[in-house]
């Protein structure tokens, strides 16, 4: 997994940051690669069953961290390339580290071209031993991938009476190891096909931008100036209500004297 800049940084920052992360992982991967292609070799000189089983392992393991590398850096660079003006001065870096990261994935190409054709010699060498009688045909169909293991079975039934088991083991084995190789191909393939299919920010994506933007700053200026608009409204009806409420005091007090001063008792009470 690729490391992520921290997410406290922005702008220029965070995309100078990006880009260095991203030159880290593939000289990281160019360095894995190397490993892969050092572990290809030692394997291939192994004469143990056992020791050969244990190569097998690593370069599985190897091969599997370097294409979850590979994954991720596809991902991370369609990130950054969607999001980057491609007449920008920002292209120049996404272009660098894309260009770099092509040109580790066609070296892993070429190593595993090279183990292919390497296992491709020694699983026919085994199966003549296991099979003497077969044709060029056959060892050329074997060779390209053209066969599956059924052939080996087949070519099997009799040697195993020659006690020839060890080369039977070890075709199988190559066929295997010739199988993983063809579908880390594949997957490498589609790979620079995803790359091939990434394409940069455009004008017009950059002219939407803006445009939504002052449009959401248009809609706001709107929205507060209604707010606005209720807010003095609203005071408005507040001070009416005030005065509306002292009015009415008024009134009530003026009806409480005009009774007070017209009852008999406020004129000092009754004569005998």
């Amino acid at each position: 997994m690729i490391d992520r800049p921290p997410s406290s940084a922005t702008g220029t920052q965070a995309f100078l940051e990006e880009i260095t992360v991203l030159q880290k992982a593939n000289s990281e991967i160019s360095d894995r690669i190397s490993d892969l292609d050092k572990l290809h070799q030692e394997s291939l000189s192994q004469i143990d069953e056992s020791a050969r089983a244990g190569y097998r392992e690593r370069i599985d393991a190897a091969v599997a961290e370097i294409q979850q590398m590979n994954t991720d850096m596809t991902a991370r660079i369609k990130e950054i390339k969607g999001s980057t003006l491609e007449t920008s001065d920002r292209s120049k870096h996404v272009e660098l580290v894309e260009k770099h990261f092509r040109a580790n994935m066609q070296r892993q190409r070429e190593v595993e071209v090279e183990y292919r054709k390497k296992e491709r010699d020694v699983l026919e060498r085994q199966y003549r031993i296991v099979n003497p009688d077969a044709t060029d045909e056959e060892i050329e169909q074997i060779r390209e991938g053209g066969s599956d293991l059924q052939i080996f079975l087949e070519a099997t039934k009799d040697a195993r009476a020659t006690g020839a088991k060890a080369a039977i083991s070890e075709v199988r084995n190559r066929y295997n190891e010739i199988q993983k190789i063809e579908q880390t191909m594949v997957e490498l393939s589609e790979l620079f096909e995803q790359l091939n299919q990434l394409v940069w920010l455009q004008e017009e994506q950059v002219e939407q931008i803006k445009k939504d933007g002052e449009d959401a700053e248009a809609n706001l200026g709107e929205a507060v100036q209604h707010l606005d608009a209720a807010i003095v409204s609203s005071q408005s009806a507040r001070k009416k209500k005030w005065w509306l409420f002292l009015i009415l005091l008024a009134i009530i007090a003026i009806i409480v004297i005009v009774i007070v001063t017209q009852h008999p008792w406020s004129k000092g009470g009754d004569s005998s």
